[in-house]
């Protein structure tokens, strides 16, 4: 069912949470760096930038979790939110953001209505996906390179890709709930539509048939807050990845010291190392050999 595209002037005037915003249809005249880091409730990625509908009215708008690149900004593109039996309408939601602005000397509270979009939406460009390996962005702090192609700018692609992680959201309920009583069906089902809409929110359908087939990165312990606890403390890559400072050769140890210490290293880690070194006495240079029977023969061969 196609919606009709809600003007941004009904947008900005409306009392409503969003709901009834169902579509939107203009051009993204603007795209600020994407914005990425830790914060208060987990990690978060957003990116700022301005949409102006087919009348000329404009809206600030913010991607969340759905950066966009580069490329995007001038095409006429057309939004539309996704019906959620449980959770109503996902995709486009009005906020409200208020901040203080300073006007003649005084400062006031502003309140500015925003357009955000999330994973959910499905994102259609006129003229097809736009390229994505337009120039670097960066925000936080640090470089970030923009998500990849949007899977809803090809409805196949992103409906299989929507599939795939239904399924495998399936599969799991059924391993861990399908055999503990008390689990009804009616219980599953709810549990694979919450963790559904969650991955869905969280952008793990993107890309989902292909992204699966790379394996489970491993993970490993956080190394110990105190140094002195090194011998719990775990290497995460290498020859010994997996194993334990306290597993570690004297040799092997010492190397990993060195290199920590020429890079001027004070990460957790480093500092279990040079512990675990200190503690170990691995950096002791080793004594020169006392007995003549192991000592090496002089060269006597005249020049």
């Amino acid at each position: 069912m196609e919606h009709e595209p809600v003007p941004v002037s009904k947008i900005k005037s409306d009392k409503d949470d969003g709901d009834n915003v169902k579509c939107i249809r203009g051009t993204i005249t603007k795209l600020f760096p994407i914005k990425k880091g830790d914060g208060g409730s987990g990690p978060y990625e957003y990116q700022n930038g301005e949409f102006r509908d087919e009348a000329g009215d404009t809206i600030d708008v913010t991607f969340s979790k759905c950066s966009q690149p580069e490329s995007a900004k001038g095409q006429l593109v057309t939004i539309t939110s996704v019906k959620n039996d449980s959770h109503g309408w996902l995709g486009i939601k009005i906020a409200d953001n208020t901040y203080e602005k300073e006007v003649e000397g005084v400062k006031k509270p502003v309140t500015k209505r925003i357009l955000k979009i999330v994973p959910s939406a499905v994102i259609n460009y006129a003229n097809g996906a736009p390229a994505a390996n337009g120039p670097a962005q960066t925000g936080g702090g640090a470089a970030t390179q923009s998500r990849p192609a949007h899977t809803s700018q090809h409805p196949d692609l992103v409906l299989k890709d929507l599939i795939f992680l239904h399924s495998k959201c399936t599969d799991l309920v059924e391993q861990l709930y399908g055999g503990e009583s008390g689990k009804t069906p009616e219980f599953r089902q709810a549990a694979t539509a919450s963790i559904f809409i969650q991955g869905c929110k969280e952008g793990l359908h993107y890309n989902f048939e292909e992204r699966i087939k790379a394996p489970i990165p491993k993970q490993y312990p956080k190394p110990p807050a105190d140094p002195k606890d090194w011998d719990a403390c775990v290497v995460p890559k290498g020859e010994f990845e997996g194993k334990t400072l306290k597993e570690l050769p004297d040799g092997k140890l010492r190397d990993l010291y060195t290199a920590l210490k020429k890079s001027d290293s004070e990460t957790p880690f480093a500092k279990c190392v040079y512990q675990a070194a200190k503690d170990r006495n691995v950096l002791e240079k080793p004594k020169p050999p006392t007995d003549p029977d192991l000592d090496p023969p002089e060269d006597d061969i005249p020049f």
